[in-house]
């Protein structure tokens, strides 16, 4: 089975402009930082304050003040933009420009009165006139409504971003046009409304107090209700519910880590254009103190787990032999100490249960097993027999394994200039350094993928051989009308040998035009993966033989069933770690894939659908979904707050 990990990605994108990041080392840097300080005081003298409006400022919203988070943020984007000023000066000649900027809340309510900051991101020309590719950021102050700034005559094209109007943040979408005449620019921008959050407990119904919020960045560590003792942001500290939390309007959700004393961390994704009010429900909860006996190895992690979960609930880092971790559930949890990262099937160095008692801090000791050692440097070298059929790309790479992997992730690859052909389709590489231990070959061209072990001696000598290629020639046809379904950009991998814990990636299978698909491939098992427009995922495996292959696979229209959780008349995001499942009643099969509340099925017919717990609601019921050929069928679930 293939390893899956849901990467969260946050881009910021700036359109029309090319950012460039320019570092300042040591002294140096900081040489450049003041010099731009300096060249800014100098010039603030030089451009005129814009003028004040007359008219009273109309009311706008009570004010969210920034995090210290965003405080902070705002503080090193400063200095960056001020070195980076500082070592590409601006252009001796410039302009003034100016304008107008007017916030717009969720209600469509203009307030065009608003004081606070921007910056204008600049791109200016070359000595030709043409985009010169080269910026320049120009922090400019609004007052009442109005800001003015001293722009090189050079800029060819100028962006907004980074607005922050009555201390609230906001998006201005706008792509500005400068004009020859000067002529105001007027913009409008987007408040991004706050999110509100009340905490109460699940047992008290009360809204609780000494509030703690925090975000986790870390994409591996996303999964996580608890935060853990790294890589977690402070939002709020000794709040009161109900909570004011920022909104950076970056992503359609933003996720939080609350906890208040004598409850459980808890989890909770807010939408972003949600203006309304939601509840999260902490469980009881206490707090642990364990004891590690043994030494262990650098970058080592201790996981808290719930029975049979594969994914970690809270990750620490060991900074001392005693480790405090607050806030678990009741209930009884798995403590493990490993190295590696947690989907890569790390190396288990000693674990223990523990039962967690509500308000209590309860002891727990974990023993290591004998310490664990870095694997040896060594020396590996060989040689790689490849047919000349699968091409002229002979490179390969050795990734490391489990035990390995552990220590140093990186591949040792060996690009195709770095080989030495000593014969027809017989090449020489290495020497190279590697730690021992087992390694698997992955030679990309053939899809292939093989298991060597390297030492421990001080030097391994590896005979690496690409079976020969075969052709296969695949047939995509619709399981009803059997008519052969084109342009489905199908792929397929080798399967990999016993004892192969890496991931793998899927190969690309072109089309012909004439009804088939073609590929080479090792002789061996193989999967086939495919999803056209409109059909279900599939996957299947398949035998290659030596020689020509024809393989034929049907494809069933998707179906499956979509669902949409309510609290009355609120759509509520589906949580992090949301669970539910589908069984055919007479088949039994169950789920084909999934992606949060959307479930696709193996085939269609009545099914039982089932939804685990969702925090802060009573139990759902399970209940039969008839889920007919070729739909998506939305199953609205009435959610009920717990009492």
């Amino acid at each position: 089975m293939v390893d899956a990990v849901r990467t969260r990605v946050k881009v910021r994108r700036v359109d029309r402009l090319r950012r460039v990041n320019l570092r300042a080392p040591g002294v140096l840097g900081l040489c450049a930082v003041l010099a731009a300080a300096l060249w800014f005081a100098l010039r603030s003298d030089d451009v005129p304050a814009p003028p004040l409006d007359a008219v009273p400022a109309k009311p706008t919203p009570a004010p969210v003040p920034l995090t210290a988070r965003e405080r902070s943020e705002a503080t090193e984007r400063t200095a960056a933009k001020a070195a980076a000023e500082a070592t590409s000066p601006p252009a001796t000649e410039r302009r003034v420009v100016r304008g107008t900027i007017v916030a717009v809340d969720s209600r469509g309510v203009e307030h065009p009165q608003t004081n606070g900051t921007m910056d204008l991101d600049l791109v200016l020309a070359s000595a030709d006139g043409s985009d010169s590719g080269r910026v320049e950021t120009v922090p400019t102050t609004v007052t009442a409504g109005r800001w003015e700034a001293s722009i090189p005559v050079a800029t060819v094209t100028l962006a907004v971003n980074d607005v922050v109007l009555d201390e609230r943040r906001c998006a201005c979408d706008e792509a500005p046009t400068l004009s020859a005449d000067d002529a105001p620019i007027a913009l409008r921008a987007r408040w991004f409304d706050p999110l509100r959050l009340r905490v109460v407990g699940s047992d008290t119904r009360a809204d609780l107090t000494e509030i703690r919020v925090v975000q986790v960045a870390d994409w591996e560590l996303t999964g996580c209700t608890h935060p853990g003792n790294h890589g977690a942001t402070p939002v709020l500290d000794h709040a009161v519910s109900p909570l004011t939390l920022p909104n950076d309007g970056s992503a359609d959700t933003q996720s939080f880590r609350v906890h208040s004393p004598g409850y459980a961390w808890g989890a909770v994704d807010l939408s972003t254009a949600e203006t309304g009010e939601r509840e999260l429900r902490l469980v009881p909860g206490g707090d642990l103190d364990v004891t590690i006996l043994g030494t262990a190895p650098e970058g080592a992690v201790l996981r808290v787990r719930a029975a049979e979960q594969d994914s970690p609930t809270g990750e620490f880092r060991l900074s001392r032999a005693l480790l405090r971790i607050d806030g678990l559930p009741v209930g009884r949890w798995l403590l493990t100490v490993e190295k590696g990262r947690w989907f890569q099937n790390p190396l288990q160095l000693g674990k223990a249960t523990v039962e967690v008692a509500r308000g209590a801090i309860t002891p727990a000791t974990i023993t290591l097993s004998e310490p664990a050692e870095r694997p040896p440097m060594v020396q590996v070298q060989g040689t790689l027999t490849i047919d000349p059929a699968w091409g002229d790309d002979v490179s390969f790479r050795l990734e490391p394994m489990k035990e390995v992997c552990a220590w140093d992730e990186a591949d040792v690859v060996f690009a195709s200039d770095a080989l030495t052909k000593i014969g027809e389709g017989r090449y020489r590489w290495g020497p190279r350094k590697a730690l021992a231990g087992r390694y698997g070959v992955v030679v990309e061209v053939a899809g292939y993928r093989s298991i060597v072990h390297v030492g421990p001696h001080p030097t391994t000598d590896l005979d690496i051989v690409v079976p020969p290629p075969n052709e296969v020639r695949l047939r995509l046809v619709d399981a009803m009308t059997r008519a052969p379904i084109a342009h489905a950009s199908p792929s397929w991998y080798f399967q990999p040998p016993e004892g192969w814990d890496k991931g793998w990636s899927h190969r690309e299978i072109a089309e012909t035009g004439d009804g088939w698909y073609r590929f080479l491939s090792p002789a061996g098992r193989i999967g086939i993966n495919v999803e056209p427009e409109g059909y279900a995922w599939t996957m299947e495996s398949r035998d290659v033989k030596p020689g020509p292959n024809e393989i034929e696979v049907s494809v069933k229209r998707v179906c499956g069933v979509e669902i949409v959780l309510k609290d009355g008349d609120v759509i509520v995001p589906w949580p992090i770690s949301g669970e539910s499942d589908i069984e055919n009643v007479v088949t039994k099969t169950g789920v084909a894939y999934w992606s949060g509340g959307k479930i696709a099925a193996k085939e269609a017919g009545e099914h039982t659908l089932t939804i685990g717990s969702i925090d802060g609601y009573e139990p759902i019921p399970p209940r039969k979904v008839v889920i007919p050929e070729g739909e998506w069928t939305k199953v609205e679930i009435a959610l009920r707050r717990k009492r």
